[in-house]
C-alpha cells in the first residue's frame, strides 16, 4: 500500500499545469481526398516524465474535397461520368487532445466531436458526430513547419500526408 502511495505521489509531481497555445495550418492529400485545415491547440497540463507529453483541447475547422475516383484499387471502372464533381466537407471539431512529444517529433490523439456540413445542400450526412482523430508531425522548421501524416475516424474517414505550418508557445 504504501509503494502505491509512492508511485502515485511521483507521478502527480511530475504533472503541472502549463498553459501552452499552438496555432496551426496544414495541407493534406490522399488518393481521392484533399483537405486544408486550420486547429488552436490549447495545453492545460504538461507531464514531465520520461517522455514529455501535454493535455488540452482542439478546437478546429477542416474543409476537404473527396474526388470521384475514375478507377479501384483491382483497375475496375467506377466512375464513367468524367464531367462529375465530387464532394466538399466543412468539419468544426472539438476535440480532447493528449500529445507526446520527442523533440522533433509530435504525435497527437484527438477523441472527441464535430460538426459536418456537406456542399450538397440536402445531404444526410450534415450532423454532430463523434471522432478520433490522430496526426503525426516530424518539425523540420522548429516551431514552424514540417510534415504531418493525419487520419481521422468518424462519420467521414479520411487520412493522408501533407505539410504544417504554425506557431507554438510550448516550442520555445
Amino acid at each position: 500500500m504504501i509503494s502505491v502511495i509512492f508511485l502515485c505521489n511521483k507521478l502527480y509531481a511530475q504533472i503541472s499545469f502549463e498553459p501552452n497555445i499552438t496555432l496551426k495550418g496544414d495541407l493534406t492529400t490522399g488518393f481521392t481526398l484533399h483537405t486544408f485545415g486550420a486547429n488552436a491547440d490549447v495545453d492545460f497540463f504538461h507531464n514531465k516524465k520520461i517522455i514529455p507529453s501535454y493535455a488540452g483541447i482542439r478546437l478546429s475547422t477542416e474543409y476537404f474535397y473527396v474526388s470521384k475516383s475514375n478507377f479501384t484499387l483491382d483497375g475496375s471502372s467506377v466512375n464513367t461520368n468524367k464531367n462529375e464533381k465530387g464532394t466538399t466537407y466543412t468539419n468544426v471539431d472539438f476535440l480532447g487532445r493528449i500529445t507526446v512529444s520527442a523533440g522533433v517529433f509530435d504525435f497527437d490523439f484527438c477523441p472527441g466531436v464535430y460538426y459536418n456540413k456537406s456542399d450538397k445542400p440536402d445531404s444526410k450526412e450534415n450532423g454532430v458526430y463523434g471522432k478520433v482523430a490522430v496526426d503525426a508531425k516530424l518539425k523540420l522548421v522548429k516551431n514552424t513547419a514540417g510534415l504531418i501524416f493525419k487520419f481521422a475516424y468518424g462519420k467521414q474517414n479520411y487520412g493522408g500526408i501533407g505539410i504544417y505550418f504554425g506557431f507554438s508557445t510550448r516550442d520555445k
